[in-house]
């Protein structure tokens, strides 16, 4: 759980009076991420509609609401409790919060925030669509906040406050104070960068020039979302496969484009014609690039290398370099990782930075850079190749057909279909859903898209596209809904989901015949197919927000503004409740389940120095997975405790690495797994442990040390779900299955390592 970085993941409730919300512990709701028709560039200072419009006097309107709300909010127990865990003194309570209302009364405080008609339509929208009071409660926190800060020498605040309790409200304002966020990054700052956007949707090549550029660059980096991309870069500049900007593709002796790069980078048209392949099959020596590779879990540190490849989240905000390339860009709005982007975009110190994704995003990278001095251009792409919905849906699973992606989204359903689809029409299914780790993602891509491997068909989630060249035929919703954590429903899918999801199909310059490269997109269920032929005819709109967390030195400075022995949630609500905001960012926020991580993890470190404490919260895994936070808390502990990490100790414990030893036994004896739903399950929590662990040798590298180990027990864990799922029999009984090996050949079995 990256617990410093989290998003919002509570359920609405109806709308409950306000002495009663106020009675309760805080609500949170997620930073909306709503859309809007895209714009050229350049362009107006954008504004970023909401599924409400904002009327005339709305303004007005909202005034008198939150006029008429400020005596309950402050009468509040909850909120007095929150403010005092803020550092502001009891005793300074009532006259602050009075002195409060009456300016907001007569417009003072209201217009901190509110003079500006976008941040009144924020407000307006968020208001109207809370089905609890935290918008109210968060709208007032930040104005209190927003005003004493702007006011912190009037004579009335210096006569009702304690200066302990003013600076400290002040150093908060100051530190949450995000109007301004790119100022942060002092080395960008000191640049004209020139921003390129490559946009365009799935399968239209947008990062084919990103990848030229940067192969043609004397130093660099590029960054992406998963390490399984940032392996792929790395491994293609050192070999030799990306062709540079102003290198004569005519004269290359292997001018086959790599069909297994998982980026969308085959080759966009040129004077109507598609340009040569930017990634060729075979490396050429003209080409080779020394590169390094920087992600979490793992650092290939080449000798000589001016490039690296990395995750996003390990962008260097410290080295000058002449390109920087941003792969998928409109992560920017997502609630989990988006501020990694936002940072990102803001900070990286290059000359010339690519941002390569969907064009929604571009609106809100404008208004990022507005007032940094960057030029912006955007470069448009248009897909390659045709798509269409269906005039019928499927209607059966008998009738999947080899090429078919079948799509459902819960790992059980996924299971469910692939065990059916082969039951009725004996093609065999590989999958790809999120909880699989990249690399087993990108073996099963692999099965699908060889004719010869006897995988025919690919059931996955929404999970599926990211870093996959998928040879697809048809898409095929099994359902237009997904559950949410937010409402604890299934919502329907967003038009932006269904066109992402849907346009996988008919990869260009994948398929050998040209029909092939036609994709096609139904539904299973005739009462679905309206819903995604709807989807398609929409036009694109435009995501809202761009995410926001804490920056570089921020947590150390909250520790040291906030009383002493504050917790890290407290931190955490500081940023969600005092955090001054332009219209175009959201802050990422906690709910329950992701706070009482928080709480639990903070409680074993809170006893280390504060960069500690900060790097051990900030490890990397899903808040939502129990049995991963329960062994990644005793390691935790074991740190916190004694300084040194034993991996097998807590894994062993909770029975994770007796599942290698079970996978190898089924290899030697040639037989699928037992129980291979168990062990599955296992495994992938294995892996995000291991992960983590990785994660914390890069921090602390006498305390984690056992780090061989853990890659060798990662690869191998990943050979083994690669083998559980090749070998998936068709029953609960074990069958034989010699014929086909697990990756690499050969079966491994662990043993309980000593490390010393």
């Amino acid at each position: 759980m990256n617990v410093l970085r989290c998003s919002l993941r509570l359920p609405l409730c109806s709308r409950a009076a306000v002495s009663s919300y106020f009675a309760r512990s805080p609500r949170a709701l997620p930073p909306a991420v709503r859309l809007a028709s895209t714009t050229s560039t350049p362009a107006p200072s954008p504004s970023f509609p909401h599924s409400t419009s904002a009327p005339p006097d709305a303004e007005r309107r909202l005034h008198k609401k939150l006029v008429g709300l400020v005596g309950s909010w402050s009468a509040s127990g909850t909120v007095r409790s929150r403010l005092r865990s803020f550092g502001i003194d009891s005793d300074d309570l009532d006259p602050l919060l009075s002195l409060f209302a009456d300016r907001l009364r007569d417009r003072s405080a209201w217009l901190a925030i509110y003079s500006e008609p976008a941040q009144v339509e924020r407000l307006w929208h968020a208001l109207s669509t809370d089905k609890t009071m935290f918008s109210t409660d968060r709208a007032l926190n930040q104005l209190l906040y927003s005003w004493v800060a702007d006011n912190a020498s009037d004579p009335a605040l210096l006569a009702a406050v304690n200066s302990d309790s003013l600076s400290r409200i002040c150093a908060l304002a100051k530190e949450f104070d995000y109007r301004h966020l790119a100022s942060r990054f002092p080395e960008a700052r000191r640049l004209r960068r020139k921003v390129i956007m490559h946009v365009g949707p799935t399968n239209s090549g947008k990062t084919h020039n990103a990848l030229r550029a940067l192969a043609a660059a004397r130093n660099g980096q590029y960054m992406g979302p998963l390490r399984l991309l940032a392996f792929e870069i790395f491994s293609r500049l050192n070999s030799g496969q990306i062709v540079p900007l102003g290198a004569d593709r005519t004269a290359d002796l292997h001018p086959e484009p790599d069909a297994q790069m998982g980026l969308d980078a085959v080759s966009p048209l040129e004077n109507g014609k598609p340009a040569p392949p930017a990634v060729r099959a075979l490396g050429d020596t003209r080409y080779v690039r020394k590169c390094s590779l920087i992600t979490g879990e793992e650092r290939r540190e080449v000798k000589g290398a001016n490039l690296h490849a990395c995750t996003v989240e390990m962008c260097d905000f410290k080295t000058l370099c002449d390109i920087a390339v941003i792969d998928e860009i409109q992560m920017i709005a997502d609630p989990d990782r988006g501020a990694a982007w936002t940072s990102a975009v803001l900070g990286v110190p290059a000359v010339e930075v690519h941002l390569c994704g969907e064009e929604t995003a571009v609106p809100i990278v404008e208004a990022l850079l507005r007032g940094t001095g960057d030029e912006l251009v955007v470069n448009r792409y248009q897909r390659l190749s045709p798509l269409r919905v269906a005039e019928e849906s499927l209607g059966d699973l008998s009738n999947v057909q080899k090429g078919d992606c079948v799509v459902a989204f819960s790992r059980s359903k996924i299971f469910a279909l692939k065990a059916e689809i082969e039951r009725r029409t004996k093609l065999r299914c590989a999958v790809a859903y999120g909880r699989l780790p990249p690399e087993v993602r990108s073996e099963q891509a692999a099965l699908f898209n060889d004719p010869n491997s006897g995988f025919d068909v690919l059931v996955g989630s929404d999970a599926l596209g990211m870093g996959l060249n998928l040879k697809i035929r048809r898409v095929i919703f099994t359902q237009v809904s997904k559950y949410s954590g937010v409402s604890g429903q299934d919502e329907p899918l967003t038009t932006s989901q269904i066109k992402q999801i849907g346009g996988r199909a008919g990869r260009f310059g994948v398929h050998v015949d040209k029909d092939a490269s036609v994709g096609i997109v139904t539904t299973l269920k005739k009462e679905d197919l309206s819903v995604v032929k709807a989807a398609f005819d929409a036009p694109n709109t435009n995501l809202t927000y761009a995410l926001v967390d804490l920056v570089e030195g921020t947590f150390g400075r909250l520790m040291r503004a906030l009383p002493d022995g504050a917790s890290a949630v407290v931190a955490r609500d500081a940023l969600a409740f005092c955090a001054r905001l332009p219209p175009h960012m959201a802050a990422t926020t906690l709910g329950l389940k992701v706070r009482s991580k928080m709480a639990e993890a903070d409680a074993v470190v809170g006893t280390l120095g504060t960069r500690d404490r900060e790097n051990a919260l900030d490890i990397p895994y899903p808040n939502h997975d129990e049995d991963t936070a329960v062994v990644v808390l005793e390691l935790l502990r074991e740190f916190a405790e004694q300084g040194r990490v034993d991996i097998t100790r807590a894994t062993t414990s909770a029975g994770l690495l007796q599942a290698l030893n079970v996978v190898a036994k089924a290899q030697q004896e040639g037989t699928a797994v037992a129980r291979p739903t168990e062990t599955l399950t296992q495994l992938e929590t294995l892996h995000k442990v291991l992960v983590a662990y990785a994660w914390a040798f890069w921090k602390w590298p006498t305390a984690f040390y056992a780090h061989h180990t853990v890659v060798q027990l990662l690869r191998s864990g990943e050979q083994s779900m690669d083998y559980i799922l090749r070998t998936w029999a068709k029953s609960a009984s074990p069958r034989r299955r010699r014929d086909i090996p697990a990756k690499g050949g050969a079966s491994t079995t662990f043993r309980r390592t000593t490390i010393s």
